[in-house]
């Protein structure tokens, strides 16, 4: 466990990655158009208001590879259902 204190540190030290994926001091920072268009086309899905909404579970031939599982999951308990639900 970390005190708070070193939680501050860390985070305002950590520095980030380059477009190259390299090392730097500074935090990685978001292009804000990017960002914004990330959003409003559903790329970074925050998966509000999707109670109502049929999700089909949609996952490739192996469930181990980028994880695909474990975001169907994470969709379903945002959405406020029970994930075994959704089998």
């Amino acid at each position: 466990m970390i005190s708070g204190e070193q939680f501050l540190r860390v985070n305002r030290e950590i520095g980030g990655l380059s477009v190259d994926i390299d090392y730097q001091a500074e935090r990685t920072v978001a292009d804000p158009q990017a960002l914004r268009n990330a959003y409003r086309t559903g790329a970074i899905n925050t998966a509000e208001h999707l109670a109502n909404v049929p999700i089909i579970d949609l996952r490739g031939p192996d469930p181990g590879i980028a994880h695909d599982a474990y975001h169907s999951w994470q969709i379903a308990c945002a959405a406020g259902a029970d994930p075994g639900s959704r089998r």
